[in-house]
């Protein structure tokens, strides 16, 4: 299967399908773009935000926000957001359906494995479908961390891999980086850091073999703790060289 190039993602938050316009139309240089719905109304996710969507040239990643609900992610929780999924509208689930469009989902590791657990249907095929894990707290010890990443390598999703923690100190971003050594599943997997310490990560991940970084559309603000713009990004020389390899 062709593997896609998303390289450096622009993040983007919007409130409406307006604001995402106008955040895309400042997003030049970026090689692909993450969809945050959390904000966005129902009544917004019409033939409008379907077009805009279907007329990118770059790869979309859409996402909601990863963090666990504040009593965790229970079952209800998961349902939920299994139904939110489910919900779409039919011709977006379609654009993602279509196997020739570069139009991904983001679920949380956790909904992954709640899906097949309960015997949902996963709503889209595996190949659309890309997998993360959070730690917005800390950076679990390389251990723990590396048990994480084997469980989610058993998964059937086929996208993406996404691991991002946040970094308190330097030794953490040595965790992060040994995290990607030796690597053999194909797929692409995102690793780096948040946080203030975690900002190195963001702009050296690429050279070591993170598939993607995150920055931000400048005017519109960060997605996440210690995200960098993408012009920050595209002009540093670790990501050019992320970028050529």
């Amino acid at each position: 299967m062709k593997r896609t190039l998303f390289g450096v993602i622009a993040s983007i938050l919007p409130k409406s399908t307006e604001e995402l316009r106008k955040a895309l139309a400042k997003s030049n240089g970026a090689t692909s773009l993450e969809i945050r719905m959390d904000l966005l109304p129902r009544s917004d996710l019409d033939d409008g935000f379907i077009g805009v969507v279907a007329s990118e040239k770059r790869p979309v990643i859409l996402a909601m926000d990863p963090h666990a609900p504040a009593n965790g992610w229970t079952a209800a929780a998961l349902q939920e957001r299994w139904e939110f999924w489910q919900r779409l509208p039919r011709e977006l689930r379609r654009l993602i359906d279509n196997r020739t469009s570069e139009v991904y989902v983001d679920w949380g590791h956790e909904l992954a494995v709640f899906t097949t657990q309960k015997h949902l249907d996963q709503l889209f095929p595996w190949e659309k479908i890309g997998i993360d894990f959070h730690d917005f707290d800390k950076t679990p010890d390389e251990k723990r961390l590396g048990s994480q990443l084997f469980a989610m390598q058993l998964s059937r999703a086929q996208a993406f891999i996404k691991i991002v923690t946040k970094a308190l100190k330097e030794a953490d971003l040595q965790v992060i980086e040994r995290l990607l050594s030796g690597k053999k599943d194909p797929r692409p997997h995102f690793v780096f850091a948040m946080g203030e310490a975690g900002k190195r990560s963001r702009m050296e991940c690429l050279t070591w073999g993170s598939a993607a970084t995150y920055g931000y559309v400048p005017g519109f603000g960060p997605t996440a703790p210690g995200q960098l713009s993408i012009v920050e990004l595209l002009e540093n020389s670790s990501v050019i060289m992320g970028l050529r390899r």
